[in-house]
């Protein structure tokens, strides 16, 4: 049976990506960086400048200047040995990295590599790309009991891109 960890609608961490996240560049994937200083809202992250979408954190601001944002958000597990897959499901415009624990899961439509601040999507050509239960078996060890970090880079193809969107469950 599966149990929903991070419900659609969530509260999460976030940083504009007007420089990097972290030093070194993955830092702010893990668990331990210290994210006091971000921003908390709640998905849907969005702007909409001639999309209609809508959600609860407007991102307004990063429109005609920045293209990503970083995301982070912790979730608990009781008992990892009991859990062998996690599964996604949501909807991102116009692309994203989603690690758990600083260990990637999947990315949808990002370039590959590492991205940095100033990175983008290298299109914009389906929207929204809906995440619809992609599953995502996990190697022994990438979830711990207690508490795990879901981090996501959120993409945008560039900075005059008309619109953002990102939110995701995830299930164990």
């Amino acid at each position: 049976a599966q149990s929903v960890v991070v419900p659609a609608g969530s509260t999460w961490k976030y940083m504009i990506g007007s420089a990097e996240a972290s030093s070194p560049i993955d830092a702010w994937r893990v668990l331990g960086f210290s994210d006091g200083s971000w921003a908390s809202g709640q998905a849907p992250f969005y702007y909409e400048a001639g999309s209609g979408y809508s959600g609860n954190t407007d991102l307004i601001s990063i429109y005609n200047t920045y293209t990503t944002v970083y995301l982070r958000k912790t979730f608990t597990i009781t008992d990892a040995t009991n859990v062998a897959s996690l599964r996604f499901q949501g909807a991102v415009d116009d692309g994203c990295i989603i690690w758990v624990n600083g260990v990637e899961m999947f990315r949808v439509n990002a370039p590959a590599g590492d991205v940095f601040y100033n990175g983008s999507a290298p299109t914009a050509d389906q929207e929204p790309w809906i995440i619809d239960q992609v599953i995502v078996t996990l190697d022994q060890g990438v979830l711990q009991e207690g508490d795990n970090l879901l981090a996501v880079h959120l993409l945008n193809q560039s900075t005059g891109s008309s619109d953002l969107l990102f939110d995701v469950s995830v299930s164990a």
